[in-house]
Formats: C-alpha cells, structure tokens, sequence
C-alpha cells in the first residue's frame, strides 16, 4: 500500500477499517464519509486518488475484499458467518460478489 500523509486520507482510512472491524459490518457510503470529515466526495476522492490510486468508494470495496481474503485463508469461519460479517445479506449475494473480484 501507498503511504498516505494527507490527513484526510488517513481519517477516511481509519474510519472504513473501523467499520470493517465490527462484526455485522454495515458499509458507510464515500459521501457518509465525506460528510464525517467535512470535506466534499469530490475534494476526498481527488486527495484519495492522489495519495493511494484508488477513489474512496474502491478502498471500501478493496479493503472488504482484502477482509472477506482473511477470513476464508483463515478458515476460522464459516462462509455464512463471514458474509454476514462484511454485511451482506446472504451468502450466495458474498459469493457472488466475491467471484467478481
């Protein structure tokens, strides 16, 4: 990953690995956290952009593929329990998902 040094940038970060870290994970949108942040989508995706390559709404979607990754490696779960956790609303809805990536 990118080293990141806009301060922005790394609240936005913290704030989806926050959300990613409770279980029954409910995904904020980028203008969610846009707003959290008081700073415009537009403004936070450029600065997004810029320092990691990715708009904010594909960090979400990376950073949960990159979690929903760990937990099957892991295999500490099952797949049921897995998908709820990333906040889908079935398991078939995770695997297809999961497929497109």
């Amino acid at each position: 990953m990118v080293e990141q040094e806009h301060p922005k940038v790394l609240d936005a970060l913290e704030i989806i690995d926050s959300a990613l870290s409770l279980p029954g994970f409910s995904p904020k949108n980028a203008s969610d956290i846009a707003n959290e942040l008081k700073i415009s989508q537009t403004h936070l995706d450029r600065l997004m952009i810029q320092e990691t390559g990715l708009t904010l709404y594909q960090q979400i979607e990376a950073r949960r593929f990159q979690k929903a990754q760990d937990a099957l490696i892991a295999n500490e779960s099952s797949l049921k329990v897995i998908a709820y956790d990333l906040g889908f609303s079935s398991p078939s809805h995770f695997i297809s998902w999961f497929k497109q990536r």
